[in-house]
């Protein structure tokens, strides 16, 4: 951490790879420490899977604001080390120089046990509103669980789902 820590503060210019939720708050706060941040993403906005248009949007003009290069609908094709720091090329063709890269491009689950033992598998294991796979005694919780189309990796909504699924546990749902 404390290595991590030195070079940041000693760089000024940062890339960050990834536009979730830990990337975003990356990029705003190193934009407050008067840092140029490039915040690369696939996806068409900021928090794509978290926020909706209407409010990603605000978000993504307060970044700008900031001083936040944003890169939506776009990848990082190559880092390369030089001896001025670190050439990004973006698979769009833009090319720039950074002194650091933050990788925040979140997790993905892994869903290789499940499509295994024959269970529906999307963006990970997919579950009903009762987190039952499509296999009526099995259950899955937690960032490997895609819940109406969607996987969701923190803590708050894991929890919520240990209630969900203590209670259909209970219940005799199994």
């Amino acid at each position: 951490f404390q290595a991590a820590h030195q070079q940041l503060s000693q760089s000024e210019h940062v890339l960050i790879i990834g536009a979730g939720l830990i990337g975003t708050e990356l990029a705003m706060d190193l934009a407050s420490s008067a840092k140029t941040v490039s915040l690369v993403d696939p996806c068409d906005s900021v928090m794509a899977t978290l926020l909706p248009d209407a409010v990603s949007a605000p978000l993504q003009k307060q970044l700008r604001k900031r001083g936040v290069k944003l890169h939506l609908n776009n990848s990082v094709q190559s880092l390369e080390q030089s001896e001025f720091g670190i050439d990004v090329t973006l698979n769009s063709g833009d090319q720039f120089l950074v002194d650091s890269v933050i990788s925040a491009a979140g997790l993905k689950p892994n869903v290789q046990l499940a499509q295994q033992v024959g269970l529906e598998v999307g963006k990970g294991i997919v579950v009903n509103r009762q987190l039952q796979t499509s296999q009526p005694n099995i259950y899955a919780i937690g960032d490997c669980a895609q819940i109406e189309n969607k996987v969701l990796s923190f803590l708050q909504p894991t929890l919520l789902s240990a209630n969900v699924l203590a209670k259909a546990l209970l219940n005799g749902h199994v």
